[in-house]
């Protein structure tokens, strides 16, 4: 589900790059392989990540030394929690992404995020969150 996210959004998407990043822990890994130009592995104390916990809204990076600067990043929530978001990267042609854009992949990826939740076995997304989604709570 996340490889075919990634696909239909690098092929659809005129952004430099696309990553689906999944909680693992207390940090957020790439879940697809193969972007060198971000990292790998972002901390939860990450500014990008503390932003996305805190309010749960899609917003355009514009912190000039992060390496998501002029990306627009959304989150993935399930039962209030942060667990994990998608980063389009700045668009080729330099503009910013229209409202309409905005609002289809935010639907999007709250989608893929509510899937991702309960899809997915609890070694992959935390013990602890998994108990608690199964719990309702």
């Amino acid at each position: 589900m996340l490889s075919q996210t990634h696909e239909a959004l690098t092929a659809r998407l005129e952004s430099d790059y696309v990553a689906i990043y999944t909680t693992d822990g207390s940090s957020y890994a790439r879940a697809i392989p193969g972007i060198e130009a971000i990292p790998a592995l972002l901390a939860g104390d990450d500014f990008a990540v503390l932003r996305l916990r805190r309010w749960h809204e899609t917003f355009e990076c514009d912190e000039p030394r992060h390496p998501f600067r002029g990306a627009l990043l959304l989150p993935m929530t399930a039962r209030g929690q942060l667990i994990g978001f998608i980063a389009c990267g700045p668009k080729r042609d330099h503009t910013h992404y229209l409202p309409e854009e905005v609002e289809t992949l935010t639907t999007l990826t709250h989608r893929v995020g509510s899937a991702f939740a309960l899809l997915t076995p609890p070694s992959l997304v935390g013990e602890r969150f998994v108990t608690r989604l199964q719990k309702g709570v």
